[in-house]
């Protein structure tokens, strides 16, 4: 009768159906533990419910649905003890949720949400993750001024710190700028910054997508024959990526044939040894 721990078991229920990709029974699972959470007052497996399942229908795109729990998290966060840093990450949600579902301004005001959050707990890391969603958010609407002082941060922080992750999403963010802006020859140093990037830490999607970018850059220039040869690095990479994922999936499923095979042989081989025990023991 311990129900806080049926409530964790209902959650790990609920990631267990995700992972399986049968999103209606995962989300059974995690209205379940909302409702047993709420039912015993228990707060944190209650914020972890409306958390994961406005997560299950963000992936399912039903931004509304999505919302409205993201929105009772908060809720919840402001009258009951909470860290910033979790009550960070459900207002960094929301703004992705505003985004996708082009709500732009109620997406920024919720990064700049997240953002002051994370200023108080002085996570400079944090601020350097929210300046990169709202120095999206404003090239997306070719507010490239505003953009700007996002990206420069970004750029200088994460130098700094000597972050090679992220430092490919400075120069991407900066290149789309300049590419707005007509500066060519800034916007091709930083696209080349880029690409040095994606290669160094060895990411295909991002390497992939600077390549997107780099077609789009010899585009607007009309330069049709290197736009051209891009876009053809651009799809062999992709090609590269499905069959990497295809082989994988291959390999995967060799793996469990081979291992359901072992596990009928042993279990034949238990039968035989148990068939020779008892005529022994006859």
């Amino acid at each position: 009768n311990y129900e806080r721990g049926i409530c964790d078991s209902y959650r790990l229920m609920g990631i267990y159906y995700e992972c399986r990709a049968e999103y209606s029974k995962a989300i059974e699972w995690h209205l379940k533990n909302l409702a047993l959470s709420e039912k015993i007052n228990d707060n944190e497996s209650r914020l972890s419910a409306l958390s994961d399942l406005s997560g299950q229908f963000h992936f399912l795109k039903q931004y509304d649905k999505a919302k409205f729990y993201v929105k009772e998290a908060i809720r919840l966060s402001e009258i009951t003890p909470t860290k910033p840093r979790r009550v960070s990450v459900f207002y960094l949600n929301l703004g992705i949720y505003h985004r996708e579902s082009n709500q732009a301004d109620s997406a920024l005001i919720n990064y700049k949400k997240k953002k002051k959050k994370k200023k108080k707990i002085r996570d400079s890391t944090g601020i350097a993750n929210v300046n990169i969603n709202i120095s999206t958010l404003f090239i997306d609407r070719q507010k490239y001024a505003e953009a700007q002082p996002y990206v420069s941060y970004n750029l200088a922080y994460h130098l700094r710190k000597n972050d090679e992750v992220n430092i490919w999403f400075d120069y991407f963010n900066q290149a789309e700028i300049y590419i707005g802006q007509k500066k060519y020859l800034l916007a091709q140093q930083n696209l080349e910054s880029a690409l040095l990037a994606a290669q160094k830490i060895k990411s295909k999607q991002k390497e992939l997508e600077t390549y997107q970018l780099f077609s789009r850059f010899y585009q607007d220039q009309g330069d049709y024959k290197n736009a051209l040869e891009m876009s053809q690095k651009f799809q062999q990479l992709q090609s590269e990526i499905i069959n990497l994922e295809t082989n994988k999936s291959v390999i995967e499923l060799r793996e469990k044939y081979e291992a359901t095979k072992r596990e009928q042989q042993n279990k034949v081989l238990t039968a035989e040894l148990e068939e020779k025990k008892w005529q022994k023991q006859t």
